[in-house]
């Protein structure tokens, strides 16, 4: 009872949740320079190798477009098909596939993105398309685990949400590549 006097409890909780929030910024600021470092080691790797400029520009816009319209697209649409459908098991067993593929390829592609920022000597991490890459990547994996677990209303409600936030995910890599 006497360590809540004068409030001494609520303050050394204050002062710990300030010293730890202040490693988290200096833990994410080493990160986040290890990150920088690793990935302009690859990218001197691939100049090393030979990869012209006009590929590593291009490389991961072609990838993902063709990733997102096919294993995107077409998930989407058999996901929205087989809703409410008793006899659409093979819809969503297709659906189940194409979209975890689509995840891994999310994955592959954020690295690729990552590595293509470093070979044009950009700063990682920074701009508006990789933040959307990484909210992206959250949210099909939290929608993923919805799926499995059998939520269907709030599978469908973030698989809208992911949708839209790949759409400005895609407005951003086109303004990018125009830069």
């Amino acid at each position: 009872m006497h360590a809540f006097v004068g409030g001494g409890a609520v303050g050394s909780s204050v002062r710990r949740v300030r010293r730890c929030s202040a490693r988290m910024g200096l833990y994410g600021e080493a990160f986040q320079a290890a990150a920088q470092s690793y990935f302009a080691d690859l990218a001197i790797l691939h100049k090393y190798i030979g990869i012209p400029a006009e590929v590593v520009r291009i490389e991961h816009p072609l990838l993902m477009t063709s990733s997102v319209a096919l294993l995107a697209g077409i998930g989407v649409k058999l996901g929205f098909e087989s809703r409410g459908k008793d006899s659409a098991e093979r819809q969503q067993s297709l659906h189940k596939i194409l979209m975890a593929s689509f995840l891994g390829i999310c994955a592959l592609g954020f690295g690729g993105g990552t590595l293509s920022y470093a070979m044009q000597q950009k700063e990682i991490w920074k701009s508006i398309h990789s933040q959307s890459a990484v909210a992206l990547l959250v949210l099909l994996s939290a929608n993923a685990i919805l799926g499995i677990s059998k939520l269907r209303s709030l599978h469908t409600g973030v698989g809208i949400t992911v949708c839209l936030v790949l759409g400005a995910h895609i407005a951003t890599g086109i303004q990018l590549l125009f830069t």
